[in-house]
């Protein structure tokens, strides 16, 4: 094994965040989302599916489906 393919690692654990959010503040803020994107695609003559609740984030493997108001659909 080369120099290159031996990486070199600490073994010291990263610190946790001080104060993580909760499971019900998470499940809020799905919800929040999911209602923020339900009143925009209502506003809008497109409506754009996201996989995720937290799709728009860029996660790997994300795509996305437009509709528009006569049901056809597209992949982006």
């Amino acid at each position: 094994m080369s120099q290159d393919e031996k990486k070199q690692y600490s073994d010291e654990k990263g610190s946790l965040p001080e104060d993580p959010p909760t499971y019900v503040d998470v499940l809020n803020e799905d919800k929040e989302l999911s209602e923020e994107r339900a009143k925009n695609a209502a506003a809008s003559s497109t409506y754009e599916h996201q996989p995720h609740p937290r799709g728009n984030c860029g996660y790997p493997g994300v795509q996305k489906t437009s509709y528009n108001n006569a049901g056809s659909k597209s992949g982006i």
